[in-house]
């Protein structure tokens, strides 16, 4: 009796949390006061973006933490100049930080930290805005970890400070590894409070987070969760149910930040086919782009080929597009660069395997094809190592060659 009053109250308090997000807006007024946001280059041009992973800052940092700061000014700098407009640093990838935090404990990718180690993100933020950059803090919300072996988690980090106190239930192990319980309001919690540390550290342009929702292989991971909602009297189908934690979470990032600063943006990359996202990783992409209190753009992964057979890259550009007419929320489209003279094993015909080896204009044609496109307002492409590729694959080095040149072009107006 005891365990069912305590998850009716959870149940109670979650609630009222949704109900008092979904109340919040990032509505029409909040997204023009966007616009005018220093450095404001991303809403005023179309956006032209890279994405920069956890693994590329740590490459670049480990190398020396002392240059940190230098080597990304001369990157933003570089990058500024030929056309982009934002950087999207991965600050958060498995519960851990590229950052100053007190929540979560320093990245074992980055070296540990000397007397001359630099914060990557203070960094980052200085360099991009150097260069008349924006950036964007990138955060995967609920990832702990590529491997499920919970003993393998650092002392320090929250997953592990989870199971010492006896709230296992706050975590999903699954084949893919280990998660935050979505359905969690002390997971979500802790979550929005880790942006929120962000923001009041940092004078970052806005939040991004991306495809790591439900991992694909949730099976009955949650199991004990859904049965502790329905006993407390939840009526919502398992399915339906796993969304409505998962928009819990984006319309309560969404109020964080605006009720920090109206200018600062959010924004959300999901996977690039909108039935998969609903139906095997619980994200309602449709009622963040129809309903006001969610985001202020959405950056779906289009890392399709023109050929591709199952999800040609066209066909999957027209259908976000439909999604978002009539909607304030903004449309970048994610690009596959890294894609660029590798096979696309998943393409589904010959012609989709080798389209990225056989052509090295792809994504430059993509990017005429949304400049094309009246309902997109720019794109970003993952990622930096592949823009500065200095290897012996001569597709992917002209591909970058074609991006810096349709960049030129147009000067970035689309």
């Amino acid at each position: 009796m005891k365990l069912f009053k305590r998850r009716l109250k959870a149940l109670i308090a979650a609630l009222a949390v949704l109900a008092a997000l979904l109340c919040s807006s990032c509505n029409a007024d909040q997204i023009e006061d966007s616009q005018n946001a220093a450095p404001g280059k991303e809403y005023s041009e179309s956006m032209r973006a890279f994405w920069m992973t956890y693994a590329e800052i740590a490459d670049i940092y480990n190398r020396d933490p002392s240059a940190f700061s230098e080597r990304l000014t001369e990157i933003f700098t570089d990058l500024s100049a030929k056309g982009f407009t934002t950087a999207f640093f991965h600050v958060r990838a498995f519960c851990d930080a590229f950052y100053d935090s007190a929540i979560f404990p320093r990245s074992a990718s980055l070296s540990p930290r000397g007397d001359n180690a630099a914060d990557p993100l203070a960094c980052a933020v200085a360099a991009a805005h150097s260069a008349g950059m924006a950036l964007h803090a990138w955060v995967n919300p609920y990832r702990v970890s590529f491997s499920a072996d919970v003993n393998a988690l650092p002392e320090n980090s929250p997953a592990k400070r989870i199971l010492d106190a006896g709230e296992s239930e706050r975590l999903l192990i699954t084949e893919q590894g280990i998660y935050l319980d979505p359905s969690s309001v002390a997971n979500q919690a802790l979550i929005i409070d880790g942006v929120r540390e962000i923001l009041a550290g940092y004078a970052v342009d806005g939040i991004h987070i991306d495809d790591y929702f439900y991992p694909a292989s949730v099976g009955d991971s949650d199991a004990a969760q859904y049965e502790s909602y329905t006993a407390a009297g939840g009526s919502l189908a398992l399915d339906d149910w796993r969304r409505a934690n998962v928009n819990a979470l984006v319309s309560g990032l969404c109020s964080a930040v605006k009720s920090f600063d109206a200018a600062k943006v959010f924004g959300v990359s999901p996977g690039g086919v909108i039935q998969t996202n609903y139906s095997a990783y619980y994200a309602d992409v449709k009622t963040w782009i129809q309903t006001p209190g969610y985001c202020d753009y959405i950056a779906p992964q289009l890392y399709f080929g023109f050929q591709n057979a199952t999800s040609g890259f066209e066909r999957q550009l027209a259908a976000w597009s439909e999604l978002f007419e009539g909607s304030d929320v903004r449309l970048y489209v994610g690009l596959a660069l890294y894609k660029s003279g590798r096979e696309d094993s998943y393409a589904g015909s010959d012609e989709g395997i080798n389209e990225w080896i056989l052509n090295d204009d792809v994504i430059a044609r993509q990017i005429a094809a949304i400049r094309k496109n009246p309902v997109c307002s720019g794109f970003i492409l993952f990622s930096y190592g592949d823009l500065v590729y200095q290897g012996d694959n001569t597709v992917k080095i002209n591909e970058a060659k074609a991006v810096f040149a349709a960049l030129n072009e147009q000067n970035g107006n689309g």
